[in-house]
């Protein structure tokens, strides 16, 4: 009786020791502030396109979270941008570009779209630089990642919002 009251004592124990010593699993979250701010754009917004500085990288490997098709690189946990949106269009665009003379170093991008989804992409229009398409862009929010495809590359650059037809390699 006694040994198996220390068992069940030792196995309690350990168990709460896992619980509260061992860190939670790193994960992308959606309802953090963004890093790089938000903005509320709708359908016909102008300038288009619209345009934020951001810098990629982080500790979080976005490859281990299973999210999908083309999901990878590391990112931070909090979303780099936030895109409130509103109205209808045919399209929504989300790419980025890196700064001149980063141009080697390889990123990607993470959107959790506003129905949970996610959508993600490593190169675009033969380039190292990511983007995102959404058809018939339904209203809500929309968070944006920008990853490092390799642990501990930070990469500066744009990211850009658009409506229209720009194409990443040939950016305005």
């Amino acid at each position: 009786m006694r040994k198996s009251r220390i068992l069940i004592l030792s196995i309690t124990m350990l168990v709460l020791m896992f619980m509260f010593v061992l860190p939670a699993a790193a994960q992308l979250n959606y309802g953090s502030s963004p890093n790089s701010g938000s903005i509320n754009l709708s359908a016909g917004f102008s300038p288009d396109p619209h345009t934020r500085a951001i810098t990629s990288g982080g500790s979080v490997s976005v490859s281990a979270l299973n999210l999908g098709s083309g999901c990878t690189g590391y990112a931070t946990s909090a979303p780099d941008y936030r895109v409130n949106w509103s109205g209808t269009s045919s399209r929504l665009r989300f790419f980025f570009v890196a700064n001149p003379g980063q141009t080697t170093t390889d990123t990607t991008m993470i959107v959790n779209m506003n129905n949970g989804q996610w959508r993600c992409n490593d190169d675009s229009a033969g380039t190292l630089n990511p983007s995102v398409d959404i058809a018939n862009p339904g209203a809500g929010q929309y968070d944006i990642w920008i990853g490092s495809y390799s642990s501990g590359a930070f990469v500066s650059g744009t990211l850009y919002v658009t409506e229209l037809s720009y194409d990443p390699a040939n950016h305005p």
